[in-house]
């Protein structure tokens, strides 16, 4: 990742992981790397966790397609506030 971010003179990334959407961790953890072969390099790395995952979709009985876009609805919504509020930080 940082070989990368270097040869394509990139100084921030962020990383996503995906989380359980009754697990809400806000913020974002930032690590700052100065890379030392690369001419002191400073690239800042942020990790966000998204709440993608929601485990009550497996005890379901979902029955048709329609059912199943309307499950996913809200996580849809939620998770494009999370990612519009984690890149505000950019």
């Amino acid at each position: 990742m940082l070989a990368y971010a270097v040869r394509f003179k990139i100084n921030e990334i962020v990383l996503y992981y995906p989380n359980m959407l009754s697990t809400s961790i806000e913020g974002t953890t930032e690590i700052n790397i100065t890379d030392e072969f690369a001419k002191d390099e400073n690239i800042q790395i942020r990790a966000c966790q998204l709440p993608i995952i929601n485990r009550e979709l497996f005890k379901k009985d979902i029955q048709n397609k329609q059912t199943l876009q309307l499950e996913f609805e809200a996580v849809k919504i939620e998770l494009i506030g999370k990612i519009e509020a984690s890149l505000k930080f950019i």
